[in-house]
């Protein structure tokens, strides 16, 4: 083959490799998203009945909007409201939560949270606070199959005073700690709940039952109950029972 010919064969391969990378090197790549600042909200509302002994029940509704940072950090607002002879709200707590661990620990699929927050200086009625009371926590879940153990403990720092539908107006700290233990059909949840809450001189725990049901992927209900089953508490607010029910909504 003339020389000639076999070099422009050459040229026009390396001219059509080269117009090929280039175009390769100018393809379109699909954008990256974003990660949203807020994403999955959602509303809870909690409606709680207090049975006392010796005054009139306490009925409670806490409205919580709650949601991810960045797809990471968990936040929430909750503004509590109370009833009892008057109705007022209370402290409006605001908090966020961090899962720091999931694993796998005795057999069980465990999630570990971390949490903190503060009820702020607001409420009426006698039913909130005058300080910002700061708390922590750690949260945690453990899945064996259809066997799952949720327990939450929260620490709060109460300035001056607190108002708790549990213990009234308090001066010291506050101490909750609840542990539930369920059995899971599909998308219901059942089984039994230890309430339990502390502070300075005073101390109660509520047992009883309690369920779950994802009604849909955007909708929950739970409802549950329990029974003093000790107390030390001063006669004036002194418990017996409560009820509780409850509605979730994703959006």
């Amino acid at each position: 083959m003339d020389r000639k010919l076999k070099a422009t064969i050459a040229l026009g391969v390396i001219a059509l490799a080269s117009l090929a990378a280039r175009g390769a090197d100018t393809a379109p790549v699909a954008a990256t998203q974003p990660t949203p600042i807020f994403s999955q909200v959602s509303v809870d509302e909690t409606l709680t009945f207090w049975g006392k002994s010796n005054v009139n029940t306490v009925a409670e509704l806490d409205s919580t909007v709650k949601g991810k940072l960045f797809d990471m950090a968990g936040w929430h607002i909750t503004v509590p409201v109370y009833s009892q002879d008057v109705t007022g709200y209370g402290a409006i707590d605001l908090g966020l939560d961090l899962n720091v661990l999931k694993t796998e620990f005795v057999g069980a699929t465990t999630n570990v949270y971390l949490e903190g927050g503060a009820w702020m200086p607001t409420g009426s009625a006698n039913f909130g606070t005058d300080n910002v009371n700061p708390h922590v926590g750690v949260n945690w879940d453990m899945t064996w199959g259809a066997v799952v153990y949720t327990q939450t403990f929260d620490y709060l720092w109460v300035g001056s005073y607190a108002y708790s539908p549990v213990f009234g107006t308090f001066n010291d700290y506050g101490i909750n700690a609840e542990s539930f233990v369920a059995y899971k059909w599909s998308t219901l949840s059942v089984g039994a709940d230890l309430n339990q809450w502390y502070t300075s001189g005073s101390n109660v725990a509520f047992l009883g039952p309690k369920a779950e049901w994802n009604v849909a992927n955007n909708v929950n209900l739970n409802a549950g109950c329990g029974f003093a089953v000790w107390q030390d508490v001063a006669p004036a607010n002194e418990n017996t029972w409560n009820v509780t029910l409850g509605l979730g909504i994703k959006f």
